[in-house]
């Protein structure tokens, strides 16, 4: 009998489920950050499969860390996932809007995809529309404990929350009901009133794309509303179940994915070989824990700190982005050697070192 694939979500709002051949589990924030529990190891000689996307950057690097030694990982973004779940050899090609509705963001992705093959067009991501960032604001107010009472409401699809609130769409006098201590049906419907001006400037122009809805907050009704309202027809939710199972086929090669259109980093760098100086750019790489690579072998920075035979970083490093020259300010950069990738979007530069914790230092161009 084959293993078990074990699939971990990034997005921590959601259950755990099983499908034919494998188990989904939710990674909490605070697991992806440091050791993982036993509980979420996965089943020896097992296939890993991780669904990013659903925590930050410097979250993401240290959870895939984490899982290496454990055996090989094959990380899928979840809106490939989505896709790929519905889409199969035969299927019609066509344009595919997936909003993921995040724990801690919204990000929406354009996909031309059909018979077994997604090609993204496009991504917006804002990490303050998440379920995460809804609750904050609905109980700004309020005591840590309406938070954690309106949190838990959140990830109850058609619970009393939810009942609650698509009543008070429909009749004003309810919207005096409360959902939680100190807050009221028309307070949360008031709240999501610019969460919904945000969504709407998030989805692109896309007549006829069929629309997908996952994430930890796909189930609150405002949510789904905002996008119809937006793109003028329902989206189509997916759950759990029907990710993960997207997502084996991405990493068992049933399903392909193009690689995400963004700008080239290089790092140019001077290097002598045979008596010549010569001028090298260095591709930066954007996939989880993929890092820079010269001759064959990881590229390994030395910033301050005792002097080694390896490339120093200065103060202001040069890169080339999109084919034009730039630098970013390294002020604050710990000594120590790095590899160095990007990630992110808008992108960052990710300088890693296994001894600590990985860092991301925006690249704001500066000439």
């Amino acid at each position: 009998m084959a293993p078990m694939t074990m699939v971990l979500d990034t997005d921590g709002g959601r259950t755990e489920a099983s499908g034919e051949s494998f188990t989904v589990r939710p990674v909490p924030e605070a697991t992806g950050s440091r050791a993982l529990d036993d509980a979420l190891r996965p089943p020896a000689h097992g296939r890993i499969v991780l669904l990013t996307g659903g925590m930050g950057v410097i979250e993401e690097e240290l959870l895939h860390r984490a899982l290496v030694p454990l055996g090989p990982v094959h990380p899928v973004p979840r809106t490939a996932a989505a896709v790929s779940a519905i889409i199969g050899p035969g299927t019609a090609e066509g344009p595919r809007l997936v909003c993921d509705a995040g724990e801690r963001g919204f990000t929406v992705v354009l996909a031309d995809a059909g018979d077994g093959l997604i090609r993204p067009v496009s991504v917006m991501n804002e990490p303050k529309l998440g379920r995460w960032a809804f609750v904050e604001a609905v109980t700004a107010a309020g005591a840590p404990e309406t938070r954690a009472e309106m949190g838990r409401a959140l990830r109850q699809p058609g619970g009393r929350l939810a009942t609650v609130i698509q009543q008070a769409m429909r009749h004003d006098f309810v919207r005096d009901e409360a959902v939680a201590a100190g807050v009221t049906a028309g307070l949360v419907l008031d709240t999501f009133t610019a969460f919904a001006e945000r969504i709407k400037t998030l989805l692109p122009s896309c007549p006829g794309a069929e629309i997908l809805l996952i994430g930890g907050f796909a189930d609150f009704p405002l949510v789904r509303q905002a996008i119809a309202d937006a793109a003028g027809r329902e989206p189509r939710t997916l759950d759990v179940v029907a990710i993960a199972r997207g997502a084996c086929d991405v990493a068992e090669g049933r399903t392909r994915v193009a690689a995400m259109p963004h700008e080239q980093v290089a790092l140019p760098l001077h290097r002598t070989r045979a008596g010549l100086l010569e001028e090298i750019a260095v591709p930066l790489p954007t996939g989880l824990g993929e890092f820079a690579q010269l001759d064959d072998g990881p590229l390994v920075l030395s910033n301050g700190g005792t002097p080694t035979a390896k490339p120093a970083l200065p103060d202001r490093l040069p890169l080339v982005v999109a084919g034009e020259r730039c630098r970013v300010s390294l002020a604050g950069l710990p000594p120590g050697q790095y590899r160095v990738g990007v990630r992110g979007a808008p992108i960052g530069l990710l300088f890693d070192n296994e001894a600590a914790d990985p860092i991301l230092i925006p690249v704001e161009r500066q000439t």
